[in-house]
């Protein structure tokens, strides 16, 4: 191998690839925050409700990456000091679809759960795609979470989020699971605006 080629060798896992795998950057953007409502003192105990599968090509990745991300959205609410009713189905009453959900006015959405249930927490995994590019491979989750006040059908909290993960390709990391990594960073990010229960 010349010089040449050994130095354009090494400006591609030096530079070119720790900016493919930083370019696009893990983010989480709040969407809507109900005026005059503080969640933090408002809101004691969440009822969780599946995550809704939005994804239009579900064949490319498995299905448990859904149920990593319904177990760490618990977590994270509890971190945040919150009581979590976590739910395995949207209705005591009816099965209803993803599909279905996805289309849904807050009225209807604010039906689903348990009669009892307040607030609920749902998330919309709009999308989880997997790159390679160059030397790097690139995983990444985007999708919605919102708090619905269930007793007067109305949208408290929303915020979308974006997670990445990516590693260059030509380091062997066999216990490295690039899409599992980037659904705890979409996870995380979900929480980054997301206020933490005050007990004053």
């Amino acid at each position: 191998m010349t010089s040449f080629n050994l130095k354009l060798k090494s400006f591609f896992i030096l530079i070119v690839v720790p900016f493919l795998i930083s370019g696009c950057a893990s983010s989480s953007v709040l969407l809507f925050q109900l005026e005059d409502f503080y969640i933090e003192r408002s809101v004691d105990t969440i009822t969780l409700l599946p995550v809704v599968d939005c994804r239009k090509d579900k064949s490319g990745v498995k299905a448990n990456y859904v149920n990593d991300i319904f177990t760490s959205l618990e977590r994270e609410l509890k971190y945040k000091g919150y009581k979590v009713d976590k739910v395995n189905k949207f209705s005591e009453t009816r099965a209803i679809t993803y599909e279905e959900i996805a289309e849904m006015e807050i009225e209807e959405l604010a039906k689903l759960g348990p009669e009892d249930g307040q607030y609920l927490f749902l998330v919309y995994l709009n999308d989880v795609v997997r790159n390679y590019v160059l030397v790097a491979d690139i995983s990444m989750v985007n999708g919605t979470a919102v708090l619905i006040d269930k007793k007067n059908s109305r949208y408290i909290w929303k915020s979308k989020s974006i997670g990445n993960k990516g590693s260059p390709t030509y380091i062997f990391l066999p216990l490295m699971n690039i899409t599992k990594w980037a659904t705890f960073r979409f996870v995380d990010n979900i929480f980054l605006n997301f206020p933490k229960k005050s007990f004053q």
